[in-house]
């Protein structure tokens, strides 16, 4: 759990992440109210994916990306942060598990909070494309590096009714090539994209093109590469809740912000007590 104190020298202003999640005075405001506060100071809600939110301030140098519960995710925050890559994202710090100051629900009680550098969408369409076209080759790309063999040219016979039968050379990864001598930055990605699955196989890859940001260079940045595989059956009905409009039951924001939903008193079961006395 996040040191409180520790914490608070992170200030930089709600002007800090401080005010925004971890101020007393907040304790009783809901989440609803506290964003029309973060708001008029000039901060926003940029965005949300599965399970992540991310805001960011003008006195930020970062986005604030909060979480109650995503253990892939966190996963690839801890390797990233312990194995910095161009094309892992730039952490202030590790993620860290905080209580929020604000009124919430029993299922918010705790969440968890990373600063990330500021990243942007990928406007280049073609080579998002060109990219994840060619994404489920990349471990056997890489096992030919390692061996020396990705530039390799091969020797086939091919017959046309024009020539008959003739040999024609060949690069198994070609494609792939061809794409890093067109979009450099790629390579890079594609690094990671391999350095994610070779060391985090309890997850599935996640490689769509919100999941791929970039820097304002140019570098192109992996944000959020890991899920669980997902399960047909709750996919199903999580599409159908959402198209029916449908959010569950209603959780009242009854947890008093810097509190831990209070633990319901189990009554002791008195010991029992044999009776031996015979009824007839």
């Amino acid at each position: 759990m996040l040191n409180f104190l520790k914490f608070y020298q992170l200030k930089e202003g709600f002007d800090n992440v401080l005010d925004f999640l971890l101020n007393p005075e907040h304790r009783n405001k809901t989440f609803s109210e506290l964003m029309k506060e973060f708001e008029a100071s000039g901060g926003q809600f940029v965005g949300s994916g599965r399970y992540g939110q991310v805001y960011s301030h003008p006195n930020w140098n970062y986005v604030l990306k909060t979480f109650v519960s995503d253990s892939h995710y966190l996963k690839f925050v801890r390797f990233a942060y312990r194995n910095p890559h161009p094309s892992f994202p730039k952490f202030y710090g590790n993620a860290q598990r905080i209580i929020p100051f604000f009124r919430r629900t029993k299922y918010m009680s705790t969440m968890y909070v990373i600063r990330i550098e500021k990243l942007f969408p990928v406007n280049n369409k073609a080579m998002m494309t060109e990219m994840l076209d060619h994404e489920w080759q990349i471990p056997q790309y890489f096992k030919a590096v390692e061996e020396g063999i990705h530039e390799k040219e091969y020797e086939r016979e091919q017959f046309s009714f024009v020539n008959g039968y003739s040999t024609i050379k060949y690069q198994v990864f070609k494609k792939i090539l061809d794409m890093f001598k067109k979009y450099p930055q790629t390579k890079s990605l594609y690094e990671a994209i391999y350095l994610v699955s070779k060391n985090l196989k309890d997850s599935a890859l996640d490689m769509h093109h919100q999941n791929i940001m970039q820097r304002g260079n140019g570098e192109l940045v992996l944000t959020d590469p890991l899920w669980d595989g997902g399960n047909t059956y709750d996919d199903a009905r999580n599409a159908l809740n959402f198209e029916i409009g449908y959010e569950g039951e209603e959780d009242p924001e009854n947890v008093i912000g810097g509190k831990l939903p209070k633990k319901p008193r189990i009554k002791k079961q008195k010991p029992y007590k044999p009776n031996n006395e015979i009824p007839f």
